[in-house]
């Protein structure tokens, strides 16, 4: 079966009390659902390489939260958006820290919630200077009420009363999971992994307990009018007021990054205007706007991907969604949409991050030469691939 490439996509996820569900520490397998990868979860529970929890004096730490874009199990370590942030990071001219570690804290199904409680749980323990929030503009926000969610049973869930973030009632009451039976759950995921033929069996009973059943896709496209998508983004703003204050208290810098969704980057012109045209609203920003206006109404520093990237798709006719296992444009990044997004996050931290280039301690100040890398220009410009490139990358993404 594995050969043949027929085989079944192992469990990496476990019920937490606080986030509903979590990556399994140590959990590990051939990933087959967008592209096909070997996924190995650390022992913190995140599709990340292993950290030292304490962080060194010459080391600058970036922590990134988000959902399955970040996560990206859907390409190789390497190729993840954390791993070329990090690589595009270490020449960044004048650097004046020894080394850089990005942390992937990636969840698939995460809303902006989880997110919050994940920088609480997880992140600081390590120390970051800085923390991004990818937040995916299609699921991040709407997985933020229970109304409109995208995923199936997710928790917790708030409401924003007199600025603050509740949880609502069902969250409220919902009781601790017995450490027990989750450990021994865990146990037997681990087992079922080991064998492709228990993987079918259990892939065929969810898919006979049915498809959760999915309310309107496109409701970030337009300004939120029922209760469950202005609640949606009250809980996803204040979040983000919430890690940005959470962040000061850290002395660590917090930025707000938003992915593109497929729709906006669709190669194919007349694709996205019959897509808009559908849709009846005058262009696919609304989100993207929203987003960078609360950002910079409370001074975050903001980066909005999907302009850039979808000038470069059109530019080039390249797919940045999609697998040789996909359709062209569905579903997450492909190895070519992380790299680019990648450059574009490093290049604006070089750019502008005042702790990027905050001095480091004195015994490492002279760790990098002065001239080290390429001009902050000849960075961004590495964004403009040429064309012959473009078409290698597109073509070992999307059609090998």
């Amino acid at each position: 079966m594995h050969i043949a490439e027929a085989d079944f996509n192992p469990s990496f996820m476990m019920h937490d009390s606080d986030r509903f569900i979590h990556l399994r520490p140590g959990a590990h397998g051939w990933w087959k659902g967008e592209g096909r990868s070997y996924v190995v979860i650390n022992s913190y529970g995140f599709h990340d390489r292993e950290h030292a929890v304490a962080r060194p004096a010459d080391t600058l730490r970036i922590a990134v939260l988000g959902s399955s874009v970040v996560e990206a199990d859907h390409v190789s370590y390497e190729q993840s958006l954390t791993s070329v942030i990090q690589r595009e990071l270490e020449d960044c001219p004048n650097l004046p820290w020894k080394h850089v570690e990005v942390f992937n804290f990636g969840v698939e199904g995460y809303g902006l919630a989880q997110q919050l409680i994940t920088l609480r749980k997880d992140v600081w323990r390590f120390d970051p200077q800085i923390v991004i929030d990818v937040a995916a503009l299609n699921n991040d926000i709407m997985n933020d009420d229970r109304r409109t969610k995208h995923n199936a049973g997710a928790y917790p869930f708030f409401l924003v009363q007199d600025g603050e973030l509740v949880p609502d009632k069902i969250t409220k009451d919902q009781k601790p999971i017995d450490p027990k039976r989750l450990a021994e759950s865990n146990k037997i995921k681990d087992m079922i992994n080991k064998s492709q033929i228990a993987l079918m069996i259990e892939a065929s009973m969810l898919r006979y307990q049915g498809p959760h059943a999915l309310l309107d896709q496109h409701q970030e496209f337009y300004p939120p009018k029922d209760p469950g998508t202005i609640n949606a983004w009250a809980v996803s703003e204040a979040v983000w007021g919430q890690m940005k204050h959470e962040a000061a208290q850290h002395g660590a810098e917090f930025w707000l990054v938003t992915p593109d969704m497929n729709e906006q980057v669709d190669p194919d012109l007349a694709d996205r205007e019959a897509f808009r045209n559908k849709l009846g609203v005058s262009d696919l920003y609304y989100p993207d706007r929203r987003a960078a206006n609360f950002a910079e109404q409370n001074g975050i520093p903001h980066i909005t991907l999907a302009p850039t990237l979808a000038d470069y798709t059109a530019k080039n006719h390249a797919y940045i969604h999609g697998f040789y296992n996909t359709a062209p444009n569905y579903g997450h990044w492909n190895v070519l949409g992380n790299r680019l997004a990648g450059e574009i996050v490093a290049a604006k931290l070089c750019q502008e991050s005042q702790i990027v280039h905050r001095q480091a301690p004195a015994d490492t100040q002279t760790a990098r030469s002065v001239g080290k890398g390429a001009s902050q220009a000849a960075s961004v410009n590495r964004l403009v691939l040429s064309q012959a490139d473009n078409i290698a990358q597109t073509s070992a993404s999307v059609s090998r």
